[in-house]
């Protein structure tokens, strides 16, 4: 099975070796599921729903991965602009599949120094977004929490303000693996491919 995954540079692994992004360390694991990475250095959701309908009609997925807004937010936007935005995206996703195929949601990343007021709005952002993601059922992987608590600890694991180092990529996929394989296990007679 195929699962397409939509974002920016954070679900693309910008600043560390191809290999040591999250989505290629998790492909290796859920082997012989294939991880498509589709995500785009500087793509606002707008860019990443752009993304989506290009994809959509090139090949069949089984699964759709969505995680964006850092982009949005650091150019201004608010966390409920964000919020809008995913959502809409989400639900172009569900009208084109027909509620068929798993959409998993990436919770926001937290941003690292210097930033007070962008990281206000993605900690908004990311309370929102989980919300949401409860409200409607679907699977998220909550990236904000554990990873804004290596940061309260002094923990390395950013190479800037906003990405990750290699050790921030992993611990991205540590978290990520345990939900992608609960719900590839608890969906495996639904999985469908989009027609």
């Amino acid at each position: 099975m195929h699962i397409l995954f939509l974002g920016d540079s954070l679900t693309r692994g910008y600043d560390v070796p191809y290999g040591q992004g999250w989505v290629e360390l998790l492909e290796k694991k859920l082997y012989p599921h294939t991880c498509y990475n589709a995500g785009v250095d500087g793509a606002s959701l707008q860019a990443i729903t752009l993304l989506w309908e290009r994809y959509r009609t090139q090949s069949s997925f089984g699964a759709v991965w969505v995680m964006g807004g850092t982009n949005d937010i650091l150019q201004g936007r608010t966390a409920d602009d964000c919020l809008r935005k995913i959502q809409s995206l989400i639900a172009m996703i569900q009208t084109d599949t027909k509620k068929r195929i798993p959409i998993i949601v990436g919770l926001p990343l937290p941003i690292e120094g210097g930033l007070d007021d962008e990281e206000k709005v993605m900690a908004d952002y990311a309370t929102k977004l989980e919300a949401y993601c409860r409200e409607q059922d679907l699977p998220y992987v909550d990236f904000y929490g554990p990873l804004k608590e290596e940061l309260r600890q002094g923990k390395g694991i950013f190479a800037g303000d906003v990405h990750p180092n290699a050790r921030g990529y992993a611990m991205m996929y540590e978290i990520a693996r345990p939900v992608m394989e609960f719900v590839l296990a608890h969906n495996k007679g639904h999985l469908v491919t989009m027609l």
